[in-house]
C-alpha cells in the first residue's frame, strides 16, 4: 500500500475536546485502512462514514459505522472499550429499531465513557421506533454525553438535530430515552444531554378535534428518563405505556441527569423525569432549555397557532432530590386537550433542595373547556424550595375549573421562599367565573413570599361565586 503523507496539522478545539496532530493520507481503493489511533482524538471526520467510532481499548479506530444505532451495537458487543468517542459526520436514518446503549458491563459492554458529538453543522439523526420506545435510548447506561455543539466551530451551537418520526398519532415515543429496572440496570448515572435540537413525532397536535388525554397529543415525550428498562442486562427496554405510572423504580438512581441548551418541541411533554421516590435522583439540572414552538399569541384563546408546539406539559418531574430548573424558556405549550396544563410541575416524591429560578414561561394556554392552568405547579415537596427570578406572562384558560395560575405551590414543606417573581396576565376566561390566582400557596411552613410584582389577574364575572374563602 503507498501511503502519500501530508504534513502533520495541530487542531485547536474548544474547551473539553483536546487537540491532535492529524495524518491526512491517500489509500488505495479496497486497501486496509491506516490506523492513526496512536494520537487520534476527537477533531474532524476521518473516514467516508456517517458515524466514527474512537476508543482507549478494544478496537480503538476510527472505525465506521452506517448508524449510531450500528456504533452503540459496537460497544455493547465490546469492540470498543474504555473511553469512547462517538464522532458523527453525516446525517443518519435510524430506522425503526431504536440506538440502545447497554451499561458497562452488561454482556460484553465495557468502557468508562462514552461521548457522542457532531464533526460538522446541520446533521440530522432520525428515527422511526416502534410505540413508546425512543430513538436513542441509555439503557442504563452511565457516564455518557450527548451534545449536539460541534467543537470545530466558534461558540456554542445546536449542530446536532434528533428527530422521532413516527406518526402523529403514535403514543408515549420519545426522542431520547433513559431508562432502568430493579436488580437488572440499577442506575443510569452522570448522563448529559445538551446542545441538541429534539423533535418528537406529534405534529398539528394543538387541534380542536383532539381533546382526549390518552391521545398523542397528552401521551408523547422529547426527554424520556424513567423505568421499564428490560428484564435481563441487554435485551431491549419495553415500552412506555403510561404517562406517570412507568417509574425508575425505587432503589435505582437516575443520578447528575444534566438537561441543558437544548431545543424541545413536537410533543405532549417536553422534559419528564419519572422516578417511583426522591431517591431516584440526588441531583437534576434543566438549565437553558428552549421548550415548545416559537412565536407570541396574540388576542384571547383559543389560540390555533403554533399548531406544532409542546402540547400539555414544558417540564415535568416525579421522584427526586437536589432539583434545579433554571434559566429555561418555556413557551407556548397549549391545545384542547382534557388535562391541566403547566409549563413547570413538580408532582409526587420530591425530596429536599428544589429550585426553579430564573425561567420565562410565557403562553401556557387552556384553549379547550375543561381544567386549569399553571405557570409553575408544586403539588409534592418535603424539604425546602425556592422559587426566585421568574417571569410568568400569559397564563390563560378557557376550562371550567378553578385553579388558574401564575404559582401554585404546595407540598409539606419545612421551609421556601418565594421572590423576585414576575407574574403578569393569568385569566380564566370560561364565562363560569372560576377564578384565576396570582400566586397560591396551599400547604407547607415557614414560607416566604416577598418583592414578587403581580400584574393583569383576570376572569370573566357573568357567572358570579368567584371568590371564595
Amino acid at each position: 500500500m503507498k501511503i502519500s503523507m501530508l504534513r502533520p496539522t495541530t487542531f485547536q478545539a474548544k474547551a473539553g475536546v483536546f487537540a491532535r496532530a492529524l495524518c491526512v493520507g491517500a489509500f488505495a481503493v479496497g486497501a486496509p485502512l491506516f490506523s492513526h489511533s496512536a494520537f487520534a482524538v476527537v477533531g474532524t471526520c476521518d473516514l467516508a462514514f456517517a458515524v466514527e467510532v474512537e476508543a482507549t481499548a478494544g478496537t480503538v479506530g476510527p472505525t465506521g459505522y452506517t448508524t449510531v444505532k450500528g456504533a452503540f451495537d459496537a460497544i455493547n458487543l465490546g469492540t470498543h472499550q474504555g473511553v469512547i468517542n462517538i464522532e458523527v459526520c453525516l446525517s443518519t436514518t435510524e430506522g425503526t429499531t431504536p440506538a440502545t446503549l447497554n451499561s458497562s458491563n452488561a454482556g460484553a459492554a465495557v468502557y468508562t465513557s462514552v461521548s457522542m458529538r457532531p464533526l460538522v453543522g446541520g446533521l440530522i439523526v432520525s428515527g422511526n421506533p416502534a410505540t413508546g420506545l425512543g430513538v436513542i435510548q441509555l439503557k442504563g447506561a452511565d457516564n455518557v454525553t450527548i451534545d449536539g455543539d460541534n467543537p470545530n466551530t466558534a461558540g456554542t451551537n445546536r449542530d446536532l438535530t434528533i428527530n422521532n418520526t413516527n406518526t402523529a398519532t403514535a403514543i408515549a415515543g420519545s426522542v431520547i430515552r433513559i431508562a432502568t429496572a430493579a436488580t437488572v440496570v440499577t442506575s443510569a448515572d452522570n448522563n448529559t444531554i445538551r446542545n441538541l435540537v429534539l423533535n418528537g413525532n406529534v405534529t398539528g397536535g394543538n387541534n380542536s378535534t383532539i381533546t382526549l388525554s390518552t391521545g398523542s397529543s397528552n401521551s408523547s415525550f422529547v426527554i424520556y428518563a424513567g423505568g421499564n428498562g428490560g428484564t435481563t442486562a441487554t435485551d431491549a427496554p419495553t415500552a412506555i405505556t403510561s404517562v406517570t405510572t412507568n417509574t425508575a423504580p425505587s432503589g435505582t438512581t437516575i443520578n447528575n441527569l444534566v438537561v441543558d441548551n437544548n431545543a424541545i418541541n413536537q410533543a405532549a411533554r417536553g422534559i419528564v423525569f419519572n422516578g417511583a421516590a426522591a431517591t431516584v435522583a440526588s441531583s437534576l439540572i434543566i438549565s437553558n432549555n428552549l421548550v415548545g414552538a416559537a412565536g407570541s399569541l396574540v388576542g384571547t384563546p383559543p389560540f390555533i397557532t403554533p399548531a406544532s408546539t409542546v402540547y400539555t406539559k414544558g417540564i415535568w418531574i416525579n421522584g427526586a432530590n437536589g432539583i434545579s430548573v433554571t434559566g429555561n424558556n418555556v413557551r407556548n405549550v397549549l391545545s384542547y386537550v382534557a388535562t391541566t396544563m403547566t409549563g413547570v410541575e413538580l408532582v409526587g416524591g420530591i425530596g429536599a433542595s428544589v429550585s426553579i429560578s430564573n425561567n420565562t414561561l410565557t403562553g401556557v394556554v387552556q384553549n379547550g373547556t375543561a381544567n386549569a392552568t399553571k405557570g409553575i405547579l408544586i403539588t409534592s415537596a418535603t424539604g425546602t424550595y425556592t422559587v426566585a427570578g421568574n417571569i410568568i406572562n400569559n397564563i390563560q384558560s378557557l376550562g371550567n375549573a378553578a385553579g388558574t395560575a401564575g404559582m401554585d405551590l404546595g407540598g409539606t414543606v419545612t421551609s421556601a421562599t418565594v421572590e423576585r417573581n414576575q407574574i403578569s396576565t393569568v385569566y380564566n376566561r370560561n364565562a363560569g367565573s372560576f377564578g384565576a390566582w396570582g400566586v397560591s400557596i396551599g400547604a407547607g411552613t415557614a414560607v416566604t413570599v416577598r418583592n414578587n410584582f403581580i400584574s393583569d389577574i383576570n376572569g370573566v364575572m357573568t357567572g358570579g361565586g368567584t371568590f371564595g374563602t
